[in-house]
């Protein structure tokens, strides 16, 4: 194609505002943000942002009442946590609008084709990082290197140019396989899968292949299911033949008894009710299954802390983790230049776990220890009323009209998993690319009907 039709046939601001507001580097995502309002408001104005799901009007709201009415702290560290905090929601509001518009503005293939552009230049910037793992580890097989700054870890650099962890990039990476499928582009799903399957996400992955399973059924052409076979396959051949050191990983985590001196010194190091209680309870293997315990034993310490969980940042939240003292954390320049502040509720909750597993070596750092998970952070931060928010608003708002959707479907259920693995709506990347799917695959379905009442 010429380099000009190609130019013509995508939208090359979406494009640009894909590559540069998903990458994870805070200060650059409010400057992306406003240039992407002056752009869409030369033809546009305030009415057109609407009909982003209310739940992001809602919650900073929530938050809002309970900094001033709740735990009415005007100090200035609280202060600017919670200010940054509520921006984090009020850039997820703008960053779907400016989505919207430009879906809404252009033919669904225009759509289609930038995400198409962007895929291919994660690819590629993909398998930079895998090329240059094996001339760092000098292997052509670094997940089998017996350099402790590889082997498991060598998925850790397949950041893509989202640039953030890896496991970021293996969400989008299995939005963007399973989207292929439906779209039967069945070789550019089987790339998309290949980047999900070498940032090693084990647990991510096993979501993923149950939902390529689930697909097996759904979609009935025979292509589809082929490709869904090699797919599968491609897991096995990874995890028996090029990573069988992940493969033994993941058996090692599913026995929580299997797990080694520093790890179990750490864990027992968190000095909490229900762990003195229940001494060997499986949940107290896994910090990430502590958290969850902590943060039901919050929301039950008292009504307030049912309702409205601890506030904006005050409990189990990216912006908890950023704004503390926590060692062996590497703040960016934003979070490095404000002044700490430590959170009393997380301070006596999810802080010691943080510390603890931060205490240990990197190949310690992993899904299963981290408190990071965003129903850690609905809850303990906007209590039951935030996920009651969270359910009739915004998943409610996707599964309205369910029946208009077609591959969104198994994405919405795959970013729901995934929410248990990180505060993702912080990170304003995976979401993003969820909800512009959701867009595109109701824009066509609304495209075919009025072509189909045309031809009638």
């Amino acid at each position: 194609m010429h380099i000009k039709n190609w130019f013509k046939s995508i939208d090359v601001f979406l494009l640009l505002f894909l590559a540069l507001f998903t990458v994870d580097m805070v200060i650059l995502k409010p400057l992306i943000i406003v240039a992407g309002l002056l752009f869409i408001f030369k033809r546009n104005s305030l009415k057109d942002l609407r009909n982003a799901p209310l739940f992001y009007l809602f919650i900073p709201l929530l938050g809002l009442f309970n900094f001033i009415f709740i735990n009415p702290d005007f100090s200035k560290p609280h202060l600017i946590s919670f200010l940054i905090g509520f921006s984090y929601w009020f850039m997820s509001l703008l960053a779907f609008n400016v989505i919207k518009n430009r879906v809404d503005k252009n033919e669904a293939a225009v759509t289609a084709n930038t995400l198409d552009a962007w895929f291919s230049v994660n690819l590629i910037w993909s398998l930079g990082n895998l090329l240059y793992v094996m001339i760092q580890s000098r292997s052509l097989n670094p997940y089998m290197s017996a350099d402790e700054a590889f082997g498991n870890s060598t998925g850790d650099y397949i950041r893509g140019i989202i640039l953030g962890p890896s496991y970021l990039n293996m969400f989008v990476n299995a939005f963007f396989a399973i989207y292929y499928l439906y779209k039967e582009k069945y070789k550019t799903a089987l790339a998309a899968t290949i980047v999900a399957i070498i940032t090693t996400a084990n647990f991510a992955n096993f979501i993923f292949i149950l939902i390529l399973i689930s697909c097996l059924f759904l979609l009935r052409k025979k292509n589809a299911r082929q490709t869904i076979l090699i797919q599968l396959g491609l897991y096995v051949f990874f995890y028996l033949i090029i990573s069988h050191n992940n493969l033994a990983y993941i058996t090692k985590t599913l026995n929580g008894k299997k797990n080694d001196a520093m790890e179990t010194q750490a864990l027992q190091a968190i000095k909490l009710p229900f762990t003195n209680k229940y001494p060997n309870a499986w949940f107290n293997k896994y910090g990430k299954a502590v958290s969850f315990m902590e943060t039901g034993e919050y929301l039950s310490q008292s009504p307030k802390n049912l309702l409205f969980g601890a506030g904006i940042g005050e409990f189990s939240s990216q912006l908890a983790v950023r704004t503390s003292d926590i060692p062996g954390i590497k703040k960016s320049r934003l979070f490095s230049k404000i002044p700490v502040y430590v959170a009393p509720s997380f301070l006596i909750n999810h802080y010691g776990i943080f510390a603890a597993i931060y205490s240990l070596p990197p190949g310690y750092h992993s899904i299963r220890h981290f408190p990071s998970s965003f129903a850690n952070q609905l809850l303990g931060e906007y209590g039951l009323l935030g996920l009651i928010l969270f359910l009739i608003f915004y998943l409610g708002y996707f599964l309205k009209n369910y029946r208009m959707l077609s591959f969104s479907l198994p994405l919405l259920l795959m970013l729901c998993y995934f929410l248990m693995f990180d505060y993702l709506f912080e990170y304003l990347s995976v979401v993003v690319f969820f909800e512009l799917f959701f867009l595109l695959d109701r824009k066509q379905h609304n495209t075919h009907l009025i072509t189909n009442n045309d031809g009638q």
